[in-house]
């Protein structure tokens, strides 16, 4: 489950038992202590790693480092700032200008926010992807800014909120208020970017503060509803989803400092002796372990945070030199646990919607749009997505609300509609075309008579394997195409949604095969595409032997490969293997679906490819033994993976299975 253990500055890796619970902080690598004081911590994609650091005299500076580099060096990012949250290679700070942009390998600077309160600065910064928000200092204002576009919104503006958190879609922040008898009460919000709208999470009469998101719409928060003197202060927790609470951590004493990677919440246990340990709970089953446990011979203390995906905690200890004069030393630890997200709606229309939101954050050009309600025209859709095109489902005489609400999201203006009005209507491709029309008109793109606004080609056969010779001309006739064709089942989905992410990623045709092999079209089609080599995905049970003999005649047998396993769960284990091989896809990252739900799994596998990664099937009920075995020869390379659909499709029991591989 970790990469690593470093000391910030030291870069110290620390070697520790892939068993244990508890991490072994044996040095293994040279150390250089910061001797100051060590907080605001974030790592940003587990590379660069920002904090603020001060003797107790002087202000506060960022400094920042690249603990993935060889002989990074820390780097002075400003001086009398705050609040520096990382991107990528970006950090972002404040000051009493406004918010700022620093790259960390250039150390260009530019002024992204200016100040928008006289007399009061940004204070409290959050990043996540595309967003950036922030609160500013005695303001109670709540901001957001679009990093792509430079659009700035305001999410909450009632004079009493603060400590923002963002992730994905979603802000949640503390609304704070003083009672008539000056008693600090304090809410947990959560704010949707895509629909404006705000929840309540917690409203309880005592106070909540310092709320932390998740990439899985776990949020957790400080609460003080048991405390009596500031001596036991608890964790609860909730859902975007669900808005209902849930005790994290309410031993006595003190519990502090919650942030949540996925569906772990790490926090700082002051109920064990020798100072705060720092301790991860498994939100969905429970199981609570720990992550960093101080030295119990030596005064010292640690707490959590969370960014990029590492735990960080800083570990402190007063010294007294020779001379007799005392110091703090503080030292920053991260370690790196996998981050096991979630991708889910309340539908599979839902949910094809948010993949298309994480695809294309900041839109697209163009949309492919299939039934959600059959797989057949689907199935050979995922190479049509290699370029600027979202995929989507729909239904079959009614466009959903959220395909719609998408399609205007991505400013699309044109579309393909897989298979003919059997399983997308006239109907629909009607609506489907006036909103197409619509963003013509927004975005000023001029038409013609051959390219007129709302532009939707439908692509349709007499049956799936027509429809996959359509489609495949189409992908192989970009100038990119490099020759490779899939070749797949046609009469099940299992194999053909495992090798949607070589096919959304590489842009590769796929073409169907029947019990007889493959039709007359689909080998005019293979022919007409100067194909070059073919991948045969599934065993002779799924692609007989016939369609073999096909595509030898066609490119020769030494170029015709065949990746299968003994079931549907070994091929798609097979397949991943064969893109991360053959064509630069990677295990981090990877999806993790239902082997029998084929929206979530088709859905999860182009997403999956667009983002560079691959596609694990499973059993719902149950991780599958090849799936496990496939992470476990994989867990150090999956430092992140998501499940792709809720709990229904994938259940409580697999992903308690798969954390405890990747622990």
């Amino acid at each position: 489950r970790f990469a690593g253990v470093l000391t910030v500055a030291s870069v110290m890796i620390c070697a520790f038992a892939t068993t244990a619970l508890a991490l072994d902080q044996t040095p293994v690598s040279r150390m250089l202590k910061i001797n100051s004081n060590c907080t605001g911590y974030m790592a940003g994609d587990g590379a660069v790693v920002t904090w603020l650091e001060s003797d107790g005299r002087s202000p506060y500076s960022i400094r920042a480092m690249d603990v993935h580099a060889a002989n990074s060096k820390e780097v002075t990012i400003a001086v009398d700032a705050g609040g520096p949250v990382v991107s990528g290679r970006n950090i972002f700070w404040a000051n009493a200008q406004g918010v700022h942009k620093t790259n960390f390998d250039s150390l260009e600077t530019t002024v992204i926010v200016p100040c928008a309160i006289e007399g009061e600065q940004p204070f409290r910064l959050s990043v996540s992807g595309d967003i950036l928000v922030w609160d500013y200092y005695g303001s109670g204002l709540v901001e957001g800014l679009h990093l792509s576009t430079g659009e700035k919104f305001v999410i909450s503006d009632d004079g009493h909120s603060n400590e923002p958190d963002v992730s994905g879609d979603w802000v949640v922040y503390t609304k704070t208020l003083t009672t008539a008898n000056w008693a600090v009460n304090g809410d947990i919000m959560a704010y949707q970017i895509s629909t404006g709208r705000t929840y309540t999470l917690c409203n309880n009469t005592r106070s909540q503060y310092g709320p932390s998101i998740g990439n899985t719409g776990i949020v957790a928060w400080q609460d003080t509803r048991n405390d009596v003197y500031s001596h036991n202060i608890d964790v609860f927790g909730s859902s975007v989803w669900t808005r209902k609470e849930y005790p994290v951590a309410t031993d006595i004493r003190n519990q502090t400092g919650p942030e949540v990677i996925g569906d772990v919440v790490t926090y700082g246990d002051e109920n064990k002796p020798g100072g705060y340990t720092v301790v991860g709970r498994d939100f969905v089953n429970g199981q609570t372990f720990g992550l960093f446990a101080p030295s119990l011979t030596s005064p010292s203390s640690s707490w959590s945070g969370v960014g990029g995906g590492g735990v960080a905690w800083t570990k402190n200890r007063f010294i007294v030199d020779g001379s007799g004069v005392g110091r703090t030393e503080s030292n920053l630890y991260i370690a790196y646990p996998a981050q096991l997200g979630q991708l889910t709606g309340s539908d599979r229309y839902q949910l094809a919607a948010a993949a298309s939101r994480s695809a294309y954050p900041t839109g697209a050009q163009h949309a492919v749009i299939a039934s959600g309600q059959n797989w057949s025209d689907s199935l050979s859709g995922a190479g049509l997505v290699a370029t600027d095109s979202a995929f989507l489902l729909t239904g079959k005489d009614v466009l959903p609300s959220c395909t719609a609400a998408e399609l205007r999201r991505l400013k699309v203006t044109s579309a393909d509609i897989l298979g003919g009005s059997g399983s997308v209507s006239s109907g629909v491709q009607i609506a489907i075309k006036a909103i197409l029309a619509e963003n013509a008109s927004v975005l000023g793109v001029r038409t013609s008579a051959s390219t007129p606004a709302g532009a939707v080609n439908r692509i349709q056969g007499r049956d799936r394997y027509a429809v996959a010779a359509l489609i495949a001309r189409r992908v192989a006739a970009r100038p990119d195409f490099g020759g490779t064709v899939l070749i797949a089942s046609g009469t099940g989905f299992t194999d053909a949604v495992s090798a949607s992410p070589l096919a959304s990623h590489a842009g590769l045709p796929v073409l169907l095969a029947g019990p007889r092999g493959l039709t007359a079209g689909e080998m005019a089609a293979l022919r007409a595409m100067k194909a070059k080599k073919v991948v045969i995905v599934g065993g002779p049970a799924s692609v007989p032997a016939a369609a073999v003999a096909q595509a030898n005649s066609v490119v020769g047998k030494q170029n015709v490969t065949r990746v299968w396993g003994a079931n549907r769960y070994s091929t798609s284990s097979a397949v991943a293997k064969y893109g991360v091989d053959k064509l630069g896809l990677k295990w981090q990252g990877a999806g993790i679906a239902s082997g029998s739900v084929f929206s979530d799994s088709i859905v999860g596998g182009v997403l999956k490819g667009k983002k560079g990664s691959v596609l694990l099937l499973t059993d719902g009920r149950s991780l599958s033994p090849d799936t496990a075995y496939a992470l476990r020869k994989r867990r150090v390379s999956l430092r992140s993976a998501d499940y792709i659909g809720g709990t229904g499709t994938i259940s409580r029991n697999v992903r308690a299975q798969v954390r405890a591989i990747l622990r």
